[in-house]
């Protein structure tokens, strides 16, 4: 609602629906907040790409820093030859900036949302200045292959407790919730959580059209 300006669409079918169950999930995830990222992405290749796979880690977590809060490093590329870099901001520095998604980000392509890219343009450069400060770290290149680019990731971690395993599987409304919010045996907001969730949605749904057998 506050990236979009509208109520979730789901928010407006369930007044229709008069779904208690469902009116109960969405307050649930409704008293869910996040902490968000700024995420600036960019590729390399070649010999500037080697001079970042030979440093001595491929995520870092950078402390007492106002603007950066993680590094991290991948290989890519078809023949191996490429890098992958992400910098996620410190929670501070994206709360304190709000209003930016990223003129790549779905919110922007997708969502319509409203970005200033100026600002945009501002925040990506102060990233990569909090970068260049870290000693040893190689200089990022004026072209890259791809990138530097912005982007909020404005759900990065969820907090508060989890949607129930009852509540995501609203069987009256048809309707099923998985994700990285969901209650399961993994941490919120991780990948196996998402996983998980995903499963344990299908595993219900599976059940039901067996007819609960």
């Amino acid at each position: 609602t506050a990236t979009f300006g509208n109520e979730p669409p789901l928010v407006e079918a369930a007044k229709a629906l008069g779904d208690s169950q469902l009116d109960s999930s969405l307050k649930a995830i409704a008293s869910q907040t996040a902490s968000p990222v700024i995420a600036v992405f960019f590729v390399l290749s070649g010999s500037e790409a080697q001079r970042w796979l030979d440093l001595p880690f491929k995520i870092a977590k950078i402390e007492g820093n106002e603007v950066l809060g993680k590094v991290m490093i991948q290989r890519t590329g078809e023949e191996g030859d490429e890098v992958a870099v992400v910098l996620h901001s410190s929670r501070a520095f994206a709360e304190t900036n709000k209003g930016v998604y990223g003129s790549t980000s779905s919110a922007k392509r997708v969502g319509g949302a409203k970005s200033d890219k100026g600002k945009e343009d501002e925040l990506n450069a102060m990233m990569l200045e909090a970068l260049a400060e870290i000693p040893q770290i190689p200089e990022v290149p004026m072209t890259c292959k791809y990138g530097p680019v912005l982007h909020r990731w404005g759900n990065a971690f969820v907090v508060g407790e989890g949607l129930s395993r009852e509540n995501s599987m609203c069987r009256d409304a048809k309707v099923a919730f998985c994700g990285d919010y969901v209650e399961t045996d993994a941490p919120l907001s991780s990948i196996e959580c998402a996983l998980l969730a995903g499963k344990q949605t299908g595993e219900a749904i599976v059940k039901e059209i067996k007819g609960g057998a």
